[in-house]
């Protein structure tokens, strides 16, 4: 299934559940949500921006929803879900 297909349908269902008074997404295993070949797929920088984008779509179609997301690892590859110096007000909430 091409990625702008599947990304399609996942934002459909995304916003269904919104208007159904959904208020928090777990996400699990947030790092390996994107794969390349060749790598070990764990916090390549696509993830960061699809987690950033997604949340900025939030704010704007359902900014009372959560996103909650679960995470084990050591706890300095954690914080660039939450920005960077160079990203200041992209950061997410997760």
């Amino acid at each position: 299934m091409p990625i702008r297909l599947y990304l399609t349908i996942c934002w459909i269902i995304f916003l269904y559940l919104c208007n159904m008074g959904t208020d928090v997404f777990r996400l699990d295993a947030v790092p390996y949500i994107w794969k390349r070949l060749g790598t070990c797929c764990r916090n390549l920088p696509e993830v960061h921006t699809l987690i950033r984008l997604f949340r900025m779509a939030m704010e704007i179609v359902a900014p009372g929803v959560l996103l909650l997301g679960e995470v084990v690892m050591d706890p300095t590859k954690v914080l660039p879900y939450f920005g960077t110096e160079e990203k200041a007000g992209m950061s997410s909430s997760l």
